[in-house]
């Protein structure tokens, strides 16, 4: 096996971090921008301040968020596009998921609308493991998050 200067790997190195980046820049719309989405979003927090807002995704990469929510409208419809992401809000939680019984708060969160001209009709609790999950991790560019101050 030949050894390789270190400037020579550094320079191979290099080379090969520009074509990537080459490869994956582009002027066209970013990850998501073909999804297809309206969905009202309605978080309620009996010990603090409830939210409503809608998330709209027009498919041609143009995204809006209108309501009182403060989150990025282009991450939320890339989240949007993410399988993982579509699965759970339009067929709902698995029901073989075991779930740790540990709360994380009264906050509910209501989603409905269209996404990819599929209903959608969930909802998101922080009652269990699984609902916290879905709700800081999975769902964390859709809803707003809970402030340990606020539960």
């Amino acid at each position: 096996m030949a050894l390789q200067h270190p400037q020579s790997a550094r320079h191979a190195l290099l080379a090969a971090v520009a074509l990537l980046g080459t490869a994956c820049a582009g002027n066209g719309p970013g990850p998501g921008a073909g999804v297809q989405a309206d969905l009202s979003v309605v978080i309620q927090n009996p010990h603090g301040t409830s939210s409503s807002y809608t998330i709209r995704c027009a498919g041609t990469g143009e995204a809006s968020v209108e309501g009182t929510a403060v989150i990025d409208a282009r991450d939320a419809c890339r989240a949007l596009a993410r399988p993982a992401v579509q699965n759970r809000l339009i067929r709902g939680p698995s029901s073989e998921r075991a779930c740790t019984q540990v709360y994380g708060g009264p906050q509910t969160a209501m989603l409905s609308g269209t996404l990819e001209g599929q209903a959608v009709n969930a909802v998101v609790t922080r009652d269990d493991g699984c609902g916290i999950g879905d709700w800081d991790n999975l769902l964390k560019d859709l809803l707003l998050p809970v402030s340990r101050g606020a539960r």
